[in-house]
């Protein structure tokens, strides 16, 4: 979320200030994918899309209405955030059978709760093997309770040191 102000003096010589709050990132998933190599492909997989939105964070969108794994490439090394929104049963970050086609080692933190999905049933291998990823976001699956699985999800990420109080307490169906 981005918070301006603006600040004004008008004729009367009377302080006001408007506040205007961003909503424009707060309807969606981010995830912050770092890349070295150029080019370098992001590998994950959605299941049951309804129409899953993807914002790839370097200018491409794409919009997914069928189970896929899709390979995403990024021409320019560098830092992007990637935004998901709409409808899907799994998005899986390691892409099954071990040692996984995914690229979860990409992946270097979680930027927000999950939110502007609906349907997500699974957490299923989501972020196994995100090494990188120094944290777990407060609420992580909060707007989430129909997720009925959480095998695996975290297995792998190295770097998270502790998990937030109550991040499955909307799932009543674990």
């Amino acid at each position: 979320n981005e918070l301006r102000y603006s600040i004004g003096l008008p004729p009367s010589n009377q302080f006001y200030c408007v506040t205007e709050l961003d909503n424009a990132d707060t309807n969606n998933f981010q995830i912050e994918v770092t890349t070295t190599g150029a080019p370098q492909d992001f590998i994950c997989r959605f299941l049951d899309p309804g129409t899953l939105h993807v914002d790839w964070g370097d200018g491409s969108n794409e919009d997914f209405n069928a189970s896929i794994t899709n390979t995403h490439t990024y021409v320019t090394a560098g830092v992007y955030t990637i935004r998901f929104s709409g409808h899907v049963h799994l998005i899986d970050f390691f892409v099954y059978p071990d040692p996984g086609i995914g690229t979860p080692e990409s992946i270097s933190a979680i930027k927000t709760p999950i939110r502007g999905i609906t349907g997500l049933t699974s957490a299923y291998e989501m972020f196994k093997h995100c090494e990188n990823i120094p944290s777990i976001p407060e609420g992580l699956f909060d707007q989430c309770p129909g997720i009925t699985t959480f095998y695996d999800t975290f297995l792998a990420c190295y770097q998270i040191t502790s998990i937030p109080p109550g991040l499955f307490n909307a799932q009543s169906n674990v």
